[in-house]
């Protein structure tokens, strides 16, 4: 069974606007983003047997803005969405997408301008702050797009609505690659609040549970930490990816 083949089953592609799902497809394919047979701790700390290294999608600068060329035809197309005056996202992958969505969404804003403004993350675990990075601002009123490469639990994304909502903004509408917490229940939450204005252009059914409900480390399966996955080389081709699988034991 090859690459594909085997991530098929965990990887549901949502209502595509201009990409196609061999777009998608050749995307996971080729990066070998989802990465299998492991035993991983998450940012949010729970432990998978399945880890998402966007990073392996986002070194390629072409993918990054396909995805972000999908997102915005969701905005154009979707007439239910305001204008969008500012596209947040977080000093992390987010930020790629914040800043290429602004800039071909520049010019439908209410000011005729928008604006991509970024939020700060925790060093250690990556995850959004409640704060903007320094010189940025969300102005009262203004309609803001929050972007991100992905969600897990929804704790990041409620992070981010908070600081919307502190800087007295609105937020227009929720744009993701992928949607990692399908069973999370502040992410059908956040589905059910947001409706049709939450949209993410993949699911990825990839179960995660609590470190004491973790059967891999009831047999004393070696860890390896979302930190350290992100220090290691990535590997596109079969071959090498094997061995990269083998060097991530190494670390554990």
């Amino acid at each position: 069974m090859d690459y594909r083949q085997k991530i098929s089953p965990m990887v549901k592609i949502n209502h595509l606007y201009s990409l196609n799902e061999d777009d998608i497809w050749e995307m996971l394919d080729f990066s070998k983003a989802i990465i299998l047979d492991g035993h991983f701790e998450l940012l949010c700390k729970k432990h998978s047997e399945l880890f998402f290294r966007f990073a392996a999608i986002s070194q390629y600068p072409s993918y990054v803005a396909k995805i972000s060329k999908e997102l915005v035809e969701w905005v154009k197309q979707e007439k239910f969405l305001p204008s969008i005056d500012v596209v947040l996202g977080p000093t992390s992958h987010g930020m790629f997408f914040a800043y290429d969505i602004a800039r071909e969404l520049n010019g439908a804003a209410k000011n005729g301008v928008t604006r991509a403004v970024y939020a700060t993350i925790d060093k250690e675990t990556g995850c959004p702050q409640n704060e903007l990075a320094k010189g940025f601002e969300i102005k009262p009123n203004e309609n803001v797009l929050i972007v991100n490469d992905m969600t897990t639990t929804g704790n990041g994304l409620q992070t981010l609505i908070k600081l919307v909502g502190n800087a007295g903004g609105k937020v227009a509408g929720i744009g993701l690659f992928a949607n990692r917490g399908i069973n999370e229940e502040l992410v059908k939450k956040l589905q059910k609040e947001y409706t049709s204005k939450f949209h993410s252009i993949i699911d990825l059914d990839m179960p995660a549970w609590g470190a004491t409900d973790c059967k891999l480390c009831g047999i004393n399966s070696p860890i390896v930490k979302s930190g350290e996955i992100n220090h290691l080389p990535i590997y596109n081709d079969e071959r090498s990816y094997h061995l990269y699988i083998k060097k991530l034991k190494k670390v554990a």
